[in-house]
């Protein structure tokens, strides 16, 4: 099939939300064997590993050595690598799989936030409705008077605006 670049970027989008979707209950069920730092390092070690076989197959190793390239790749690994996966993984042992997954839909928020509004770029009304449905459902469940706040949903919360960051943050 052949998508525009518009269907490909919102079929990311959307198997990103899934499969996000999923990553809350999958590390608090890890959570019963191992402690959160440790399922940060193996999941990181696991999503090396995955890159390095992509970058193999595509013989694109080359573009490591343009200068410059480490410090950006330096900034964005420790916004998201670091930044992002330790308040997630730090949020998930202080509170809900379903308040995560619900709050970790944000993303889409502060992607639309930083994009349109910070960096001026075009979106259409249903990307713009898109973004706000996020907001308002994040907003119930952090503000929902019959669930208990939790401190982990703050945190939760605080990874979700560091992806669009550090996307933001790289020249490419």
């Amino acid at each position: 099939m052949n998508f525009s670049s518009t269907q490909k970027g919102d079929l990311l989008v959307f198997s990103q939300s899934l499969l996000s979707a999923l990553f809350p209950i999958a590390t608090v069920v890890t959570y019963r064997s191992l402690a959160p730092l440790a399922s940060l390092a193996y999941s990181s070690v696991f999503t090396a590993l995955v890159f390095a076989v992509i970058y193999s197959f595509r013989p694109q190793w080359r573009e490591f050595l343009q200068p410059g390239v480490f410090k950006e790749l330096l900034f964005v690994s420790l916004l998201i690598g670091v930044g992002f996966y330790g308040l997630y993984f730090y949020g998930l042992s202080k509170t809900t799989a379903g308040n995560a997954s619900i709050i970790a839909l944000m993303e889409i928020f502060f992607s639309y936030l930083f994009f349109h509004v910070w960096r001026k770029e075009e979106m259409d009304y249903r990307h713009i409705a898109g973004g706000l449905l996020m907001l308002f459902g994040a907003m119930a469940v952090l503000f929902n008077k019959a669930m208990q706040f939790q401190v982990g949903d703050v945190y939760v919360l605080a990874a979700t605006a560091l992806p669009p960051l550090g996307t933001i943050s790289s020249k490419n």
